[in-house]
């Protein structure tokens, strides 16, 4: 039969596979190196006092010790014995509990306890402790767990020892165990006779065992439970899975009576079954076994190879507990039933376990990192036979964490909320949780130490736990502090600011992590060489990880060094950065450049300088003074001229004036290092009356200022809308698109062609233009330049008709009384923003008030028609002499630019004008003649 393994002895090899150094390309150098052998050591400790006798009167103790050496069937599970009383000694240490061994061991634990009895007096439990940390202390680094048997407080007052001797030495053991991984478990044999003030005195004494080592505490009334509590704390040490068998059915064997224990196995990764009854049963008379591993048949253990039965007797003679074996090679998974042939009528309450037969494998690319180097770590499971499992169903029901166990006792890894002062060596250790990935779990570990690690593998499920732990991982120190000043121009009294960041050695990649920064030690030396004085400033965390940065404030001038240091508070390692310079130079202190010695200033400076309104006159002299080294600068003062007081606070002059004075006062400020820099103001205070003029002088000045710049804004409006070129007026009598009065058509009498110049020159020279002066048609006079009415054209119009045709006939009364029609706001606009020339207040409707176009778009004319109603009585007036009403006066528009104005036409005797030329100008040229 294949032998029964712990977890922390099932012959797990971790097989570490090189971890790849990230600064190497494709694993060059990845090596692989194998885990420790890992052995499970249990020291028991056991109180012999003299109470003992009654506490363990059945000897319950002895037997879950033999029953612990039953159920482990490994050389690699180690069990040691210590005995105590008045003081403590080593019965045995170091046996290993394989199959060979047993009856040796269990001879071994008669000979200490049953032979020698509970007879050793007082209860000095540092003493036994004392023993268990010398025998721990050669074991490091293995699955270590002490079993402690007791049922009292501590008594130690004999061969010069103390209750408070024997008190330290628990606590100084508690704190042992703390810093090296020893689990505590606890058992208080305190029955109900037991003193209760005794047993809440041993309880308070033994708490910290449980609480610094993580361990079990159990309390016994009734020392027939002792063995649960040793089956409790297997299934806790060793990666097991304990069966539900609290519910037994009564049945039959081949005719016989038997209780029948079901159970079933969830998986195939398993290796032995191991079912223990604690209790005695009086007759057995056999135990048979099915499930896959005997095809479903019940099978006797008596005479089956692959089964052991295990049956022992007390030492009082009375029967014992029973264990049994059962080898699972093979298909493990499904159901099983155990029979218990028996002819007792009430079963005993049984407690059953298996084992796990997995390997756990770790797989990173070095032994040897930088601190900061990202190290991939890969865990995967094999099975007995080294196949890789990938059962990925199985693989997710697995919580797999790596505990980065510190082995030079630098300090605990502190969170990200701590301070550096915070850090203290309570643990040495810190875990993380890897990811599953296909078929097996990995992690990116960043040490953030220069130290040895050891990596210890916790992996679990609801079925099982196994821990193991790897060799010795080693980070080394492989930064380099890189610095600068990154003040571009560092000046006297302004604050200078360092930069610092870490890099790495190999590959010069920049470290990035604010915690890691933050928790660095960083600080940076000032030092002036001109004095020797060294100013030392610690650096802070940039917030988004990187780098540091601090700034110092020079107060001297000369010559300046900077080294930034780093002393880690999370390892035992000083760095230094690269020595830097810089000059500080001593400026005098300035002027303002609008201040000079002897000028006026006051109230309203650039207006009224030295003229003040008000008794209380206050000067700061940051108005006056200037220091380009930033220096805190003292304000003195010199009043020259003046009948009032005078105080300096805070470098701000202030002057109470005792009523009209001129006050003149010498400023002198005087920085810390010497310098000084003087001015001199003069100040008139006024009095009541003088401010009143002076402010009615100033309104008077705004409103004549407001008048300005109305002025201004009208004569800027009105150039831009300077009329220029020429407009051809067509004018003529028209019965279309009248009042209702006047819908008979008619044709349209012509009446002239005038032109209408829009950039008026002066009238005086209008008789010496050439162009001009042949053109008895040409409307002139005095336009104003942004708009032309037309009842002011045809006013002209009028008079021109009257001069060049008919005379003052009835057209040219028509034309008259339309030309002196009340509506003087219709007309000509002149150009703006390129526009030829505009219509302004027409609309698209007939009416007898204002003129109106037969088309909407009113600006940037070239040609339109306008018609303008006239009165009912000059209609009427006019209609009496023509014989038919006439209803308004049709004005046809086309603008001219100044550079196209048409010409009249020159006779010429030899040639004609060609037939080629344009209409326009044949036009003109008949208007001429």
């Amino acid at each position: 039969m294949k032998k029964w393994k712990s977890l922390f002895a099932c012959g797990l090899v971790l097989l570490l596979t090189g971890w790849t150094m990230l600064c190497i390309p494709f694993n060059a150098y990845a090596q692989t190196w194998e885990a420790e052998s890992t052995s499970t050591n249990i020291v028991a400790v056991v109180d012999c006092s003299t109470s003992m006798q009654s506490s363990d009167s059945d000897w319950k103790i002895p037997e879950s010790l033999d029953m612990l050496v039953d159920m482990c069937d490994d050389e690699q599970v180690r069990l040691s014995l210590i005995v105590y009383g008045t003081s403590a000694e080593t019965a045995f240490r170091d046996f290993p509990l394989s199959a060979e061994n047993h009856e040796m061991v269990k001879k071994q634990i008669h000979q200490a306890l049953m032979v020698r009895g509970y007879n050793l007096g007082q209860t000095d439990t540092g003493a036994a402790l004392g023993l268990a940390q010398q025998i721990l202390e050669q074991q490091a680094g293995q699955n270590n767990m002490v079993l402690l048997f007791t049922d009292g407080a501590i008594r130690a007052t004999r061969n010069g020892r103390t209750n408070e001797i024997s008190e330290q030495e628990v606590d100084a053991f508690a704190a042992f165990a703390q810093n090296n991984g020893v689990v505590v478990n606890t058992l208080g044999l305190f029955n109900k006779q037991a003193d209760a003030a005794d047993v809440e005195t041993a309880e308070e004494e033994l708490s910290i065992l449980r609480s610094k080592t993580g361990g079990m505490y159990q309390r016994v009334d009734d020392p027939a439970d002792i063995p649960d509590f040793v089956i409790q704390l297997l299934a806790g040490l060793l990666d097991v899975k304990t069966l539900d068998l609290s519910s037994p059915t009564e049945t039959t064997v081949d005719g016989k009576h038997a209780w029948q224990y079901d159970f079933s196995i969830s998986d195939q990764y398993i290796k032995d079954l191991t079912v223990v009854w604690p209790a005695p049963v009086s007759v057995i008379q056999d135990i048979l076994i099915s499930g896959p591993a005997t095809d479903g048949t019940a099978v006797s253990l008596n005479n089956w190879t692959d089964g052991e039965w295990v049956s022992t007797t007390r030492y009082n003679a009375k029967p014992g507990y029973q264990v049994i074996r059962i080898d699972t090679d093979g298909q493990k998974k499904g159901d099983y039933s155990v029979f218990f042939v028996t002819n007792e009528a009430t079963p005993v309450a049984a407690e059953g376990f298996y084992l796990y037969d997995v390997n756990l494998n770790v797989e990173i690319g070095a032994q040897d990192i930088g601190v900061m180097q990202s190290l991939p770590i890969e865990v995967y499971l094999t099975d007995s036979q080294g196949y890789r499992i990938d059962d990925v169903d199985f693989l997710q029901t697995l919580a797999v964490e790596l505990e980065i166990v510190n082995q030079q006792n630098m300090g605990v890894e502190v969170e990200e909320s701590a301070k550096a002062s915070d850090i203290v060596s309570e643990q040495d250790s810190y875990t993380r949780e890897l990811k599953l990935y296909n078929d097996s779990f990995r992690l990116d570990f960043v040490p953030e130490r220069a130290t040895d690690y050891r990596l210890v593998l916790h992996v679990s499920n609801a079925y099982f736990s196994r821990t193991s732990t790897t060799r010795q991982l080693t980070v080394h120190d492989q930064l380099d502090v890189v610095s600068s000043v990154v003040t571009a121009t560092p000046r006297k009294n302004r604050p200078v600011e360092v930069r610092a960041y870490l890099i790495q050695q190999d590959n010069h990649d920049k470290v990035v992590g604010e915690e890691f920064y933050r928790l660095s030690g960083m600080y940076v030396e000032f030092t002036n060489q001109s004095t020797g004085a060294v100013q030392t400033v610690e650096m802070q965390a940039v917030p988004d990880g990187n780098g540091m940065t601090a700034s110092y404030t020079p107060t001297d001038e000369g010559e300046y060094t900077t080294v930034v240091r780093m002393k880690s508070h999370r390892e035992n390692v000083t760095r230094s950065g690269e020595k830097l310079g810089f000059s500080i130079q001593d400026r005098p202190i300035t002027k303002q450049f609008c201040v000079k010695d002897h000028e006026s200033s006051g109230l309203m400076e650039g207006l009224f300088k030295h003229y003040w309104a008000g008794s209380i006159i206050e000067l700061a002299g940051d108005t006056f003074f200037y220091d380009p080294d930033g220096d805190s600068y003292r304000l003195e003062a010199d009043l020259t001229r003046g009948e009032g007081e005078y105080t300096l606070f805070d470098n701000i002059f202030s002057y109470t004036a005792s009523g009209k004075q001129t006050m003149e006062v010498t400023l002198t400020a005087r920085d810390y290092s010497g310098n000084a820099a003087v001015t001199t103001i003069q100040i008139r205070v006024l009095s009541i009356v003088e401010v009143i003029l002076l402010t009615v002088l100033l309104v008077l000045l705004v409103v004549f200022a407001i008048a300005a710049l109305v002025w201004v804004i009208r004569w800027c409006i009105t150039r831009s809308r300077k009329l220029k070129g020429v407009v051809r007026m067509d004018v003529s009598l028209n019965g279309e698109r009248l009042e209702e009065a006047f819908k008979k058509q008619l044709d349209e009498l012509q009446i002239g062609r005038f032109y209408i110049p829009l950039e008026n020159p002066k009238v005086e020279s209008l008789a010496d233009d050439e162009r001009l002066r042949p053109r008895t048609d040409l409307i002139h006079g005095t336009f104003l330049d942004e708009k032309i009415s037309f009842n002011r054209m045809l006013y002209a119009c009028a008079q021109s008709y009257r001069a060049s045709r008919g005379g003052e006939d009835g057209i040219y009364q028509y034309l008259k009384s339309c030309g002196t029609a009340p509506d003087k706001t219709s007309g000509i606009v002149g150009q703006k923003k390129g526009m030829r020339f505009g219509i302004r207040n027409v609309s698209n409707e007939p009416s007898m008030e204002k003129a109106f176009v037969e088309d909407r778009k009113r600006n940037d004319r070239e040609s339109c028609v306008v018609y303008i109603p006239a009165d009912s009585v000059a209609n009427e007036r006019l209609a009496t002499k023509l014989g038919t009403p006439i209803g308004g006066i049709k004005v046809v528009l086309r603008y001219y630019p100044a550079k196209e104005q048409p010409q009249p036409k020159v006779r010429k005797t030899k040639k004609t004008k060609s037939a080629s030329a344009e209409p326009e100008e044949k036009e003109a040229a008949l208007n001429v003649e």
